[in-house]
């Protein structure tokens, strides 16, 4: 009897643990079940920064200062330009101060851009090259580059005058060009339509020895000026005109010879260039490009 006592005391101990535990078990499930939900995992918050960012834009903390920069950087292109102002419209020679040819700078509002083109007879005496001295500088002064040949005479003392000055100088060699005769055409062509091509303010310069070939007129098309009319001058000049490009002629004539008989007689007039020793060479102002007749 005492045996059969004790083992259902022992059962019944058993039973209550067992109860106990299943409890304890159920109170642990219903106390997680409560908790509020865990922090979401690193990787899911790389996700939500990478999406915030795509929404502002990367470079949204620098629009502020981008704006200032674009604001300061107006005002002080307005204090450079009006600074170098003075040095646009002319230079001092001896002390006066000697104005650049006004159809070159016409309209300039940008310039250390446009190109002046320098060409000339071959055979210019040497008593001229102060003449291109001076252009070259007063070119150089108003802000423009030197465009300039390879050949003797007016292309080397224009070419010498521009390096004495430090200027900025396109060279057109025409043995870039092929050879023979007609790599100096396709170099004279190349030249005149890079001039053009530079833009407003932009301008030829020609110091001529020898009357123009009446056969030569004013075109657009390279061919037609450099078709063997025997003056590699004056055709650049010709379709400088044909181009648009503003042209100042200097007869660079002996004693005795009118400067105006060299002068063709093209669909314009020739006017004094401007003052100084501008005013031995003569601008071309067409009637209107409407009279052209191509």
């Amino acid at each position: 009897m005492r045996a059969q006592f004790a083992r259902q005391l022992v059962k019944k101990d058993s039973d209550s643990l067992r109860s106990i535990a299943r409890i304890r078990f159920a109170q642990f499930i219903a106390s997680r079940s409560n908790r509020p939900p865990p922090n979401p995992a690193p990787s899911s918050l790389r996700s939500q920064k990478k999406t915030t960012r795509k929404k502002r834009g990367c470079f949204a903390p620098l629009r502020p200062f981008g704006c200032f920069l674009l604001l300061s950087s107006g005002f002080w292109l307005r204090v450079w330009l009006w600074a170098v102002r003075p040095f646009r419209v002319g230079f001092v020679s001896g002390g006066s101060v000697v104005r650049f040819p006004s159809a070159f700078l016409s309209g300039c509002g940008v310039f250390m851009v446009a190109l002046v083109g320098f060409c000339g007879s071959r055979s210019l005496p040497s008593a001229f090259s102060p003449l291109v001295s001076s252009c070259v500088s007063s070119v150089v002064a108003a802000g423009r580059g030197v465009a300039v040949g390879c050949a003797s005479g007016a292309d080397r003392f224009a070419l010498s005058a521009a390096r004495s000055l430090g200027a900025s100088v396109s060279l057109f060699s025409a043995s870039s060009f092929g050879s023979g005769r007609a790599a100096f055409a396709r170099r004279s062509a190349a030249f005149v339509s890079a001039v053009s091509a530079s833009g407003v303010g932009c301008g030829l310069v020609a110091f001529v020895s020898s009357p123009c070939p009446s056969a030569l007129a004013p075109s657009s098309v390279a061919s037609r000026c450099f078709a063997g009319f025997g003056s590699g001058s004056w055709a650049s000049v010709a379709f400088a005109v044909g181009r648009g490009v503003p042209v100042v002629v200097f007869p660079c004539v002996s004693v005795g010879v009118s400067p105006l008989s060299v002068l063709p007689a093209w669909s314009g007039s020739w006017v004094v260039a401007g003052s100084g020793f501008w005013s031995s060479g003569f601008r071309f102002v067409p009637f209107s490009s409407a009279s052209l007749p191509f």
